[in-house]
């Protein structure tokens, strides 16, 4: 069987622009236009939609600090996610930053799916941490 994996959390984030991005890749690619671009640690929110993958990642965490409220998100991921995607929307005080374990439309080219026979089992797992300070 053929499948992939994600995990889609929201985040709160009253003012986006005092984000910092510890993102472990050097480019991404918008799901609009397929244009790849650098990755400098921060993303343009006067934009209407950012949804923008993250593939080749350096390593398994990723995370997101909001000085202004005073929290750091932290997400820890095995292996088996090879991407990240970032999405939000103009307007609205969320974003999400989601582990994927294969690139968008990957059931139907194929590319990095997990594949189990009969009887096979896999284990993947996603750590959320939160810490205010």
């Amino acid at each position: 069987m053929p499948f992939a994996t994600g995990f889609h959390p929201y985040f709160l984030a009253p003012d986006k622009t005092k984000l910092e991005f510890d993102i472990p890749a050097s480019e991404y690619q918008e799901k609009q236009t397929q244009a790849v671009h650098p990755f400098t640690g921060s993303f343009d929110f006067s934009c209407d939609e950012i949804d923008v993958s993250f593939g080749q990642l350096s390593n398994n965490t990723a995370s997101v600090t909001d000085a202004e409220r005073g929290l750091a998100i932290a997400l820890t991921y095995t292996d088996a996610y090879s991407t990240l995607v970032f999405w939000t929307v103009q307007g609205k005080d969320f974003y999400c930053l989601e582990p994927w374990s294969a690139p968008r439309n990957a059931l139907n080219t194929g590319e990095n799916l997990t594949h189990l026979a009969p009887g096979e089992s896999s284990e993947t797992s996603v750590r959320l941490t939160a810490k205010f300070f």
